[in-house]
């Protein structure tokens, strides 16, 4: 969508009609031309034109155009409005008390396991490699990936209050320059969306990964690679947030520039209409006149200014979001397929009536001595450590649909969004607010997931690592397997050969779903 350039007083008044010799019905006739000749001039203002055909003689159409003004930008909205906004201020609560209590309580917990959970963020530990018999020791930094997706989905739960508050002011605001814009809050939550399901996805590729092929890449240089996409995004998402911010404010300074100017030729006609009303025209009238024409140019240029304004910004706003959108499509396409192949292999072992399992979900239940529910990394296939497993199985594939009904959710949205933007931008009684509804939509379908997420930390499940059927394979678990515990969460090397062997039966609880492989880099023998 392209403008023409601002019309000078001399394009205005060459449509045929003398403005110091004519009436107020030529007046009004010579302005619907010319907003009719100006077809590329916005929505509000193309309106104009009718208005000054239609209106009745004698009357002020500038009236009717603030009026107009009002309802398409100002809406009275209905009362559902504010209880809809009151259904979503409840719900982002709700997930944030959540979110609070699965940071929070842990701590106070006397269960060395269940605070181990949640009390760091990143952790310096030492590895164990065997490799020609001998085993080599590896320096590295493991990250909370559990505890991280807690945190992203409590951001994301603030930001989403902050936004619902800057939905519920701009509807009682009623003035252009006390509005916000409130794209780059929406850029922001898109943000802590991608994190919580890039947290899961990055999770869900390196057991995919580990269950593959141990070998098939360095799990060093894959987590650095996720680390920077990850640190990419958040740049580009900066850079997002302070041109919608920057497109927003400029729009909001336009808009209330042309609504004084309106307002200013209202009031500049009132007194052309009533000077012209009784007497006959002169000098003081031909002057009223000249002046309600300056004032229509100076309406003109104006509004040509809010349109480019309005088109820069509907140009940064389409940018931003077929980007989120083509962003959450990857990312629920590496997703889907890291946790289909976990899901197929987990069903695979479960089908195996008569044999031992080597990868799946138990829960832990309290008192109950590990070492003897996983010992040696095996779930019999009979009694209660197989149904805790099939229980372990139905949660993560209802878990994982979660997730990936959310990321599409979503990318529907992002594509609405840019789709529809210029309909939703320009707004209207019926199309305004349907941009605020989708963002807020589909942030509760990542709040579910996200809390999902919160109540496996909450029930503390484990995942069984799929080292295979041979006990040979040597490695390392993450720091909060309980059979390692005391091995792995100091920063002691590990020395001994009984250490290795106690390490290669450790399991992965489900809060960090990291394995060793996340920040483990093979050290050839010397």
């Amino acid at each position: 969508m392209h403008y023409r350039r601002e019309p000078s007083y001399e394009e205005f008044t060459s449509c045929g009609v003398d403005f110091c010799n004519g009436t107020i019905d030529d007046t009004r006739c010579c302005l619907g031309h010319y907003f009719n000749k100006v077809a590329s001039i916005p929505q509000l203002w193309k309106s104009l034109s009718e208005v000054a055909r239609k209106a009745a003689s004698n009357s002020n159409p500038l009236k009717i155009l603030i009026s107009m003004t009002r309802e398409i930008y100002f809406p009275e909205p209905v009362r559902s409005t504010y209880y809809a906004l009151l259904f979503f201020c409840i719900l982002r609560i709700i997930v944030i008390i959540i979110c609070l209590s699965i940071l929070v309580l842990p701590h106070f917990s006397s269960n060395r396991k269940r605070k181990s959970r949640v009390n760091w963020i990143m952790r310096k530990i030492y590895l164990v490699n065997e490799r020609g018999g001998q085993a080599k020791q590896a320096p590295l930094i493991l990250l909370n990936a559990g505890v991280m997706i807690v945190f992203w989905q409590l951001l994301e739960s603030l930001l989403s209050l902050v936004y619902i508050f800057l939905v519920f002011f701009s509807l009682k605001n009623h003035n252009f320059e006390l509005r916000r814009p409130l794209r780059p809050w929406s850029c922001a939550i898109s943000w802590c969306q991608f994190n919580c399901c890039w947290a899961m996805t990055w999770t869900s590729l390196c057991l995919r990964a580990q269950q593959r092929n141990r070998a098939f890449i360095s799990p060093f240089y894959f987590n650095t690679f996720f680390s920077f996409i990850q640190v990419g995004i958040t740049i580009v998402t900066a850079a997002f947030i302070w041109m919608l911010s920057d497109g927003g404010n400029q729009l909001m300074t336009r808009g209330s520039e042309v609504f004084e100017q309106i307002q200013n030729s209202s009031l500049d006609w009132e007194k052309y209409n009533a000077e012209f009303s009784i007497t006959s025209i002169s000098y003081d009238t031909k002057a009223l006149n000249e002046k309600l024409v300056k004032g229509y140019v100076a309406l003109l240029r104006r509004s040509f200014l809010f349109a480019q304004a309005m088109n820069d910004l509907l140009y940064r706003i389409r940018i931003d979001d077929f980007f989120w959108a083509g962003v959450m499509i990857l990312t629920c396409i590496l997703y889907t397929f890291a946790v289909l192949g976990l899901l197929r292999s987990i069903a695979d072992e479960i089908s195996c009536k008569k044999s031992k399992v080597t990868i799946g979900l138990v829960r832990v239940r309290p008192g109950e001595d590990i070492d003897q529910v996983h010992w040696p990394n095996r779930v019999d296939a009979d009694g209660n450590s197989q149904t805790s497993l099939r229980r372990g199985f139905n949660y993560l594939a209802l878990h994982s649909f979660a997730v990936i009904l959310s990321i599409i959710c979503v990318f529907v949205v992002e594509i609405l969004l840019g789709v529809k933007a210029e309909e939703w931008l320009w707004g209207g009684p019926n199309h305004w607010p349907a941009g605020n509804w989708l963002i807020l939509v589909s942030g509760t379908f990542s709040a579910i997931a996200s809390c999902f997420q919160c109540w496996r930390l909450y029930v503390d499940f484990d995942i069984i690592l799929p080292y295979g059927r041979s006990t040979s394979v040597s490695g390392a678990s993450t720091p909060d397997s309980t059979q390692s515990t005391i091995s792995l969460t100091s920063t002691e090397p590990v020395k001994t050969r009984k250490s290795i062997e106690k390490v290669e039966c450790g399991t992965l609880s489900s809060n960090f779903l990291s394995p060793k492989s996340l920040f483990f880099k093979k050290v050839a023998p010397k």
